[in-house]
């Protein structure tokens, strides 16, 4: 965490976030900024951190960046299979290491699909 002058400010660093975990790193301010700037911003949020949100272009849904959206969905349908062959909710969740709602919620989407 770096500060400078009584202040810090948060950006999320690009070639951090193409790796697979996203991770949120501190750059200070007055390397980064003009000064003229930093002093406007100075004047909203003096001395405390400052989140700056990514463009919308930039912006990259869930599980994007890693396989676990793919995962979830390929457990997901074996869940589902597992009901249609019979095991019970209780069964299912103990398999599953899930709880029983987990698992209702995951028949009754893959029912409706």
């Amino acid at each position: 965490m770096l500060h400078s002058r009584g202040y810090a400010i948060a950006f999320a660093d690009p070639e951090k976030e193409m790796q697979q975990e996203v991770t949120m790193s501190y750059r200070n301010a007055d390397k980064i900024l003009p000064s003229d700037l930093l002093e406007l911003i100075q004047q909203y949020v003096d001395g405390d951190y400052l989140y700056i949100p990514r463009k919308e272009s930039r912006k990259r849904k869930w599980g994007e960046n890693t396989a676990i959206k793919q995962e979830l969905e390929e457990r997901n349908t074996a869940i589902y299979e597992d009901y249609m062959l019979g095991l019970s909710m209780e069964e299912l969740a103990a398999k599953y290491f899930l709880s029983e709602k987990s698992i209702q919620r995951v028949v009754y989407q893959k029912r409706r699909a």
